[in-house]
């Protein structure tokens, strides 16, 4: 090799890294078509989705359901249409809840590093009475515990 030959190269390199940038230009150009070509399909096919869930809502409430306390369901041999019961949950902020506990509540405290509550336990002693809640082994009415709410649950429509 020599200095002619070697200068040829460092040309042909140029060449070829122009070459891959060239390719990436457009496989990235066409990546973005392909993408918006498939959000479209996808979005067509999510609407038709929707339009058919639509139509087995409307089925579900012609026919006799079998009814439980939180759902009322009908089964078919592909699936089963379930309606989620609105219902009312009750939600809390560990943040807000936790002066509360510690000063009024102390045993709902799970020792740890830091405070923690321990909401499991504590859930299945409030209920909801009359739109408040309510602590079911004393009785007390907790409406003004911060970090604690009511939270409207509205009634869901599944496919299973």
């Amino acid at each position: 090799m020599n200095d002619i030959q070697a200068d040829e190269m460092i040309t042909d390199i140029r060449e070829l890294e122009k070459e891959i940038e060239r390719f990436e230009t457009i496989a990235w150009s066409r990546s973005n078509e392909i993408a918006i070509q498939l959000e479209k399909k996808c979005k067509t096919i999510k609407d038709e989705i929707q339009f058919n869930k639509d139509q087995l809502a409307a089925f579900f409430l012609t026919v006799n359901k079998k009814d439980s306390k939180t759902q009322q369901s009908y089964s078919l041999l592909s699936g089963k249409l379930v309606m989620k019961k609105a219902t009312q949950k009750i939600v809390h902020d560990d943040v807000l809840l936790l002066e509360y506990i510690e000063h009024n509540a102390s045993d709902y405290i799970k020792q740890t590093v830091t405070n923690k509550i321990e909401w499991s336990r504590l859930k299945k002693n409030l209920a909801i009475t009359n739109g408040k809640i309510m602590n079911t082994d004393t009785g007390e009415l907790l409406e003004s515990v911060p970090g604690l709410f009511i939270e409207e649950v509205t009634q869901q429509f599944e496919i299973k």
